[in-house]
């Protein structure tokens, strides 16, 4: 029985460090992927997960500092505690003079954990619901059709698991949780929408699907001309 609560525990743990870490795991598996295979779309999604997510979650928790010393809203109140330094990677800790309090809008991990399945969602959508053409090879038409809804499966799973593992933690206000989702996950699908649009989603595309799907022009038969060698 203290085996099994022992490796339930373990378990426990795992998970923990597993979600504190997988920000910086995503982007430096990316950042090697996106480099040895010349692959753009992690380059460019990289720009809105390292630079872009990071900054305006700065910016929010900097306007959360201002309305806390100005009008003390309780709503950015957290707890710091010894869970929350496993849960999130660094603290944000904004009022020294307050140490059992932490005020936040939302952690730059939760953020990028949200801006990139609001990313990841929207390109497997649109892998989903591209077109095919008509004379595509109906076996590749379903093997993409499958992929797609398979990762939109596995991604609802796994964006129910974070949220309930934030709100269990609660190392997060509930607005954090709130703006966490609606910011930064529409700010993944913007991103994927901005690199999509002037590429047909291949400069967007992270399952590497739109770069294999050639275009009509490209299998349309072209006119031949016939012309009398002279050497005949």
């Amino acid at each position: 029985m203290d085996s099994l609560r022992g490796i339930i525990s373990d378990l426990h743990g795992f998970l923990y460090g597993g979600m504190r870490a997988l920000p910086i795991t995503l982007a430096g598996t990316m950042i090697i992927l996106g480099l040895f295979t010349a692959n753009y779309a992690m380059m460019f999604f990289l720009v809105g997960f390292m630079i872009v997510t990071p900054l305006l979650s700065a910016i929010l928790n900097k306007i959360a500092d201002a309305l806390v010393i100005a009008y003390d809203f309780s709503i950015f109140k957290t707890k710091t505690s010894d869970i929350c330094k496993v849960v999130i990677p660094y603290s944000t800790l904004s009022n020294p003079s307050k140490v059992e309090n932490e005020y936040l809008v939302c952690t730059t991990s939760f953020a990028m954990i949200c801006f990139f399945l609001g990313y990841i969602m929207t390109n497997a959508i649109a892998i989903y619901k591209r077109p095919h053409d008509d004379g595509a090879d109906p076996v590749k038409v379903s093997n993409r059709t499958s992929q797609a809804i398979l990762s939109i499966a596995s991604i609802v799973v796994f964006t129910i698991i974070a949220i309930i593992f934030r709100m269990y933690a609660g190392c997060e206000p509930t607005v954090g949780i709130v703006v966490g989702i609606i910011v930064f996950g529409a700010l993944g699908v913007g991103w994927y929408t901005m690199l999509s649009k002037p590429s047909d989603g291949r400069l967007a595309d992270l399952f590497g699907i739109s770069n294999r799907i050639l275009p009509a022009s490209a299998t349309a038969d072209k006119p031949v001309a016939c012309i009398v060698d002279p050497n005949v």
